[in-house]
């Protein structure tokens, strides 16, 4: 089953991705900090992360290269409910998406992953 780690600290934002996720048959993990994130990577396989910037701790965007150490072949979606002048290297890589938008662009990058793994 295509599996799905998502990273995030707010609780609306993990019920609401694993709810959407779930019911489009993926099997989902929610962790609510980068650190706990790193642990699960280490014992477990994951088909995509999807990566809060702003989180507890370490954040995203410091997680990645901890991230890309364990599994350099994971795809990371990162993403944010706020637009940030703290992310200016990374330009238009960034943007604040919508639950809907965020759920039709999950979806996709999903399929293509699973076309990519026959």
């Amino acid at each position: 089953m295509f599996t799905i780690l998502v990273v995030d600290d707010d609780e609306q934002m993990q019920f609401f991705l694993r709810e959407a996720l779930e019911r489009q048959g993926y099997a989902v993990v929610v962790k609510g900090s980068a650190e706990d994130a790193l642990d699960s990577l280490k014992t477990d396989n994951f088909d995509l992360m999807l990566l809060d910037v702003r989180l507890p701790g370490m954040s995203g965007l410091a997680a990645v290269e901890e991230i890309l150490k364990i599994d350099a072949k994971i795809p990371i979606i990162v993403m944010t409910a706020h637009g940030t002048r703290d992310m200016p290297m990374w330009g238009d890589l960034f943007k604040s998406l919508n639950r809907d938008t965020a759920a039709i662009r999950i979806e996709a990058l999903a399929e293509y992953l699973k076309t990519m793994q026959q």
